[in-house]
Protein backbone atom coordinates (compact mmCIF):
# COMPACT_ATOMS: atom_id res chain seq x y z
CA UNK A 1 0.00 0.00 0.00
CA UNK A 2 1.09 3.80 -0.25
CA UNK A 3 0.35 5.13 2.78
CA UNK A 4 0.55 8.82 1.73
CA UNK A 5 0.30 11.30 5.59
CA UNK A 6 -1.66 14.42 5.66
CA UNK A 7 -1.57 16.62 8.48
CA UNK A 8 -4.38 18.72 9.53
CA UNK A 9 -3.66 21.79 10.71
CA UNK A 10 -6.19 24.09 13.36
CA UNK A 11 -4.53 27.35 14.86
CA UNK A 12 -0.82 26.62 15.59
CA UNK A 13 -1.39 23.05 16.09
CA UNK A 14 -0.28 20.75 13.78
CA UNK A 15 -2.51 16.81 14.15
CA UNK A 16 -0.37 14.19 12.49
CA UNK A 17 -0.52 10.22 11.79
CA UNK A 18 2.57 7.73 11.76
CA UNK A 19 1.97 4.74 9.21
CA UNK A 20 4.04 2.73 11.40
CA UNK A 21 2.09 -0.29 13.11
CA UNK A 22 1.48 0.87 16.52
CA UNK A 23 2.13 4.50 15.23
CA UNK A 24 0.60 7.31 17.17
CA UNK A 25 -1.19 10.50 16.22
CA UNK A 26 0.70 13.66 17.36
CA UNK A 27 -0.22 16.76 18.11
CA UNK A 28 2.80 19.69 17.26
CA UNK A 29 3.12 23.49 18.12
CA UNK A 30 3.63 25.17 15.05
CA UNK A 31 6.23 27.52 16.11
CA UNK A 32 8.21 26.07 18.50
CA UNK A 33 7.26 22.19 16.73
CA UNK A 34 7.34 20.97 20.70
CA UNK A 35 5.15 17.47 20.66
CA UNK A 36 2.17 18.64 22.74
CA UNK A 37 0.63 14.72 23.01
CA UNK A 38 1.51 11.80 21.04
CA UNK A 39 -1.26 8.81 21.59
CA UNK A 40 -1.84 5.43 20.13
CA UNK A 41 -5.63 4.00 19.59
CA UNK A 42 -5.45 0.34 18.58
CA UNK A 43 -2.95 -1.38 16.44
CA UNK A 44 -2.87 1.21 13.71
CA UNK A 45 -4.16 4.86 13.18
CA UNK A 46 -5.79 4.47 9.27
CA UNK A 47 -7.05 7.89 8.37
CA UNK A 48 -5.42 11.50 8.24
CA UNK A 49 -7.66 13.83 10.99
CA UNK A 50 -10.92 15.64 10.58
CA UNK A 51 -12.44 18.12 12.77
CA UNK A 52 -15.82 17.93 13.31
CA UNK A 53 -17.64 20.00 15.95
CA UNK A 54 -14.72 20.75 17.95
CA UNK A 55 -13.60 17.40 17.87
CA UNK A 56 -11.03 15.16 16.09
CA UNK A 57 -12.13 11.63 14.26
CA UNK A 58 -10.00 9.08 12.98
CA UNK A 59 -10.44 5.94 11.80
CA UNK A 60 -7.98 2.83 13.24
CA UNK A 61 -7.55 -0.96 13.36
CA UNK A 62 -7.27 -4.07 15.43
CA UNK A 63 -4.79 -6.81 14.04
CA UNK A 64 -6.83 -10.39 15.81
CA UNK A 65 -8.59 -12.85 13.68
CA UNK A 66 -10.10 -10.17 11.79
CA UNK A 67 -9.03 -6.66 10.64
CA UNK A 68 -11.82 -4.59 12.73
CA UNK A 69 -12.01 -0.67 11.96
CA UNK A 70 -13.10 1.48 14.44
CA UNK A 71 -13.88 5.77 14.54
CA UNK A 72 -12.73 7.24 17.28
CA UNK A 73 -13.20 11.19 19.00
CA UNK A 74 -10.44 12.75 19.82
CA UNK A 75 -9.93 15.89 22.13
CA UNK A 76 -7.77 18.49 20.13
CA UNK A 77 -6.12 19.30 23.17
CA UNK A 78 -5.51 16.30 24.93
CA UNK A 79 -5.68 12.89 22.19
CA UNK A 80 -8.39 11.34 24.52
CA UNK A 81 -10.39 9.42 22.96
CA UNK A 82 -14.22 9.72 24.26
CA UNK A 83 -15.70 7.31 21.75
CA UNK A 84 -14.52 4.07 19.92
CA UNK A 85 -16.62 2.44 18.06
CA UNK A 86 -16.64 -0.88 16.18
CA UNK A 87 -17.43 0.51 12.19
CA UNK A 88 -16.78 -3.15 9.76
CA UNK A 89 -14.13 -5.66 9.58
CA UNK A 90 -12.10 -6.03 6.02
CA UNK A 91 -10.23 -8.19 4.88
CA UNK A 92 -7.32 -8.29 2.37
CA UNK A 93 -5.08 -6.48 4.70
CA UNK A 94 -5.17 -3.20 6.21
CA UNK A 95 -6.91 -0.41 3.66
CA UNK A 96 -4.83 2.92 3.49
CA UNK A 97 -7.86 5.50 4.31
CA UNK A 98 -6.15 9.18 3.64
CA UNK A 99 -8.06 11.42 4.84
CA UNK A 100 -12.35 10.76 5.39
CA UNK A 101 -14.82 13.12 3.70
CA UNK A 102 -17.29 14.59 6.14
CA UNK A 103 -20.50 15.75 4.34
CA UNK A 104 -23.61 17.01 6.82
CA UNK A 105 -23.22 14.69 9.92
CA UNK A 106 -21.75 11.62 8.06
CA UNK A 107 -18.16 10.17 7.49
CA UNK A 108 -17.44 9.09 4.19
CA UNK A 109 -14.56 6.67 3.61
CA UNK A 110 -12.98 3.64 1.89
CA UNK A 111 -11.86 0.38 2.61
CA UNK A 112 -10.93 -2.68 1.23
CA UNK A 113 -13.23 -2.11 -1.85
CA UNK A 114 -15.83 -0.56 -0.15
CA UNK A 115 -17.18 2.78 0.79
CA UNK A 116 -18.66 3.31 4.04
CA UNK A 117 -20.59 5.69 5.83
CA UNK A 118 -21.01 6.29 9.26
CA UNK A 119 -22.52 8.79 11.34
CA UNK A 120 -20.70 10.61 14.58
CA UNK A 121 -21.08 7.87 17.15
CA UNK A 122 -19.98 5.47 14.46
CA UNK A 123 -23.09 3.58 13.27
CA UNK A 124 -22.19 2.27 9.97
CA UNK A 125 -25.30 3.70 7.83
CA UNK A 126 -24.60 1.73 4.64
CA UNK A 127 -21.43 0.31 2.59
CA UNK A 128 -21.22 -0.08 -0.93
CA UNK A 129 -19.01 -2.57 -2.67
CA UNK A 130 -16.78 -0.82 -5.11
CA UNK A 131 -16.33 -1.98 -9.00
CA UNK A 132 -12.91 -2.40 -9.01
CA UNK A 133 -11.60 -1.37 -12.85
CA UNK A 134 -7.54 -2.99 -13.87
CA UNK A 135 -5.68 0.00 -14.41
CA UNK A 136 -4.54 -1.78 -17.88
CA UNK A 137 -8.25 -2.15 -19.20
CA UNK A 138 -9.06 1.45 -19.37
CA UNK A 139 -5.30 3.66 -19.55
CA UNK A 140 -6.31 6.45 -17.36
CA UNK A 141 -9.44 7.27 -18.75
CA UNK A 142 -13.20 6.46 -18.12
CA UNK A 143 -15.80 8.00 -20.36
CA UNK A 144 -13.45 11.50 -20.67
CA UNK A 145 -12.60 11.33 -16.75
CA UNK A 146 -9.41 10.66 -15.26
CA UNK A 147 -9.34 7.71 -12.78
CA UNK A 148 -8.45 8.82 -8.89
Amino acid sequence: YHWQVKPLRIGNKLYVRSAQKGGPLVCFEMKTHKVLWSKSYDDRVLSDPVLIDSWLYIITARNDMFDVLYLHRISPETGESSLRAELVQVRDGLPAIGRPAVVGDGIFFRASGALVNCNLRGAVQWARRLLFVPPDALPGMHGGMGLD
